[in-house]
C-alpha cells in the first residue's frame, strides 16, 4: 500500500483512533513511525499511535507516494488493507 492510500482510507476516522497490526491472532501495537525517501516505515511496541500522530508526522513529507511498510523483528511485511473497528476506534493494518 502506498503512503496516499492509506492517508485516503484513514481520513474520515476520528484523531484518537489507535493503529495496530493484525500478527496470526494477535494485535500489535503501532508505536512509532518512521519516513525515508522511498518508504514509511511502521514499528510495534507497547503505546499504539492515533491518528492524529500520524497525521502529524506524515505531514512534513512531500511525497505521498512511498511505500508503507510494517518492520516487526527485524522482518518487514507489505501493508495490503485496513480494517477498521468503529466502536473501538481501533484500525487494524493487515
Amino acid at each position: 500500500m502506498r503512503l496516499i492510500d492509506f492517508l485516503q482510507v484513514s481520513k474520515d476516522l476520528t484523531g484518537q483512533t489507535q493503529f495496530y497490526l493484525k500478527q496470526k491472532s494477535q494485535l500489535l501495537p503501532l508505536t512509532k513511525l518512521s519516513l525515508t525517501s522511498t518508504h514509511c516505515f511502521l514499528y510495534s511496541g507497547t503505546t499504539p499511535l492515533t491518528k492524529d500522530k500520524i497525521f502529524n508526522i506524515i505531514a512534513r513529507t512531500k511525497n505521498k507516494q512511498i511505500e508503507l511498510k510494517i518492520i516487526i523483528n527485524n522482518h518487514e511485511f507489505s501493508v495490503y488493507g485496513l480494517q477498521i473497528i468503529v466502536d473501538k476506534k481501533i484500525a487494524i493494518l493487515m
